[in-house]
């Protein structure tokens, strides 16, 4: 899906490129970029040094997935420490 994203989204996009960011960060999807999608990608953003403009060009997206990924794996690496 994320070779098919070739438009920024931003703060009142719809669409499936929308409902895929939304799925692999975690968010209900909804496919429409709410406020809470925007805040998601400004952490995202902030996290990553990137310029905070709240939008996700199509050029950051395999960026943005490799952070999807390595959150959803420290989160996980830290519930199973906590649980020893």
């Amino acid at each position: 899906m994320n070779d098919e994203i070739t438009r920024t989204l931003k703060y009142g996009c719809a669409g499936e490129d929308v409902k895929y960011i939304q799925y692999v960060s975690g968010l209900n999807e909804t496919g429409n970029f709410d406020k809470t999608t925007r805040e998601m990608i400004r952490e995202f953003q902030i996290k990553s040094g990137l310029d905070v403009t709240g939008e996700l060009e199509p050029k950051m997206i395999n960026k943005f997935l490799h952070y999807c990924i390595g959150s959803c794996t420290d989160e996980s690496l830290s519930s199973t420490e906590e649980d020893s």
